[in-house]
């Protein structure tokens, strides 16, 4: 399925912010709590994501429909975010958003990108080039933990 990849508009937010939430809440069952994936479908508006402004961000859109959204922040090396929603996952969408970074990377000529993956990317992560570092945890809003990996992709231009 090929998607177009763009940067990201003023109009795109509130749909960035609805393909974050629904990516959170589809996370299959038993890989993190009801209650977790709630706080962490909570955990951004789409203030946050205009306001951003240290980070370039690009959607996946089908047709008209907002599919995905990925997010760099080139100061900290790192991919911020990547997200699309559950329906379209597993068709190379994802995959499309994480190069469009790489290639941005590359042009800014980082030797190494990082990520913090939640434990249901990380095989994702992994097929886009990404090896785990390390385990770690992000502080939820609510003080719990969502565990998750910080994972590392090695780029040509560095």
């Amino acid at each position: 399925m090929q998607s177009i990849v763009r940067p990201i508009e003023h109009g795109d937010f509130e749909d960035a912010q609805a393909v974050y939430r629904a990516a959170a809440l589809g996370v299959p069952d038993g890989i993190y709590s009801p209650s977790i994936k709630a706080e962490w479908a909570n955990r951004t508006n789409s203030e946050f994501l205009e306001k951003s402004f240290s980070r370039q961000r690009f959607v996946a859109q089908l047709g008209k429909t907002i599919v995905g959204y990925v997010g760099y922040d080139q100061n900290r090396s790192t991919l911020t975010e990547c997200y699309v929603l559950p329906a379209y996952q597993g068709f190379g969408i994802g995959k499309q958003l994480v190069k469009r970074v790489l290639r941005c990377a590359n042009e800014d000529r980082l030797e190494k990108l990082t990520v913090l993956a939640s434990k249901n990317a990380v095989q994702f992560y992994e097929g886009c080039g990404f090896s785990v570092e390390r385990a770690e945890a992000l502080v939820m809003g609510d003080g719990r933990l969502l565990d998750c990996y910080r994972m590392s992709i090695y780029l040509a231009a560095g």
